[in-house]
């Protein structure tokens, strides 16, 4: 599932290359310089593995629906850059490609962004497929942090995911 979240990391930045509407509150970087922010729905769709699906021997499954994606990018007056993209799933839904078995998925993501001399990068994930009747529910969990000095060292490179079946 490190692969639907990456896809939707994707899907969301690619969504946020044609930011044009200005920044609500909520998201004021100091001295901000620039800023801009979008708020859209883009139509998906991607194929996963639900391991626990089809009684325990897993299947693959195709998904499809919308992110509704917010984002809010700013330059400050020192010459950082600064970004914030939420992801929220919508509709998203899909049928075990062997049991046929419905699930919905329901989640959504955060990826945080400061760039400058040093950089820092998170990312948050959270999303669950609830599956109908008797089929599992299946959540993935996902924390990221990376920071890069000055220099171009990582200097923090952490990655948490949980993975649950039930």
């Amino acid at each position: 599932m490190k692969r639907l979240a990456a896809m939707l990391a994707v899907a969301s930045v690619t969504a946020c290359a044609d930011a044009s509407l200005p920044t609500g509150a909520g998201f004021e970087p100091a001295m901000a310089a620039t800023k801009s922010g979008s708020n859209q729905m883009v139509p998906t769709q991607f194929a996963g593995l639900i391991p626990c699906g089809n009684g325990g021997a897993g299947e693959s499954m195709t998904l499809t629906g919308e992110l509704h994606l917010i984002s809010h990018s700013a330059i400050d007056a020192a010459g950082g850059v600064h970004l914030q993209i939420h992801t929220q799933l919508k509709n998203i839904e899909g049928w075990g490609n062997t049991s046929g078995t419905y699930y919905r998925a329901m989640g959504s993501q955060k990826l945080t962004s400061n760039a400058k001399a040093g950089s820092s990068f998170s990312f948050i994930s959270s999303f669950r497929l609830i599956g109908r009747a008797q089929a599992p529910d299946y959540h993935v969990r996902e924390n990221t942090h990376v920071t890069v000095n000055a220099n171009g060292d990582v200097v923090v490179d952490r990655s948490e995911t949980s993975i649950d079946c039930g």
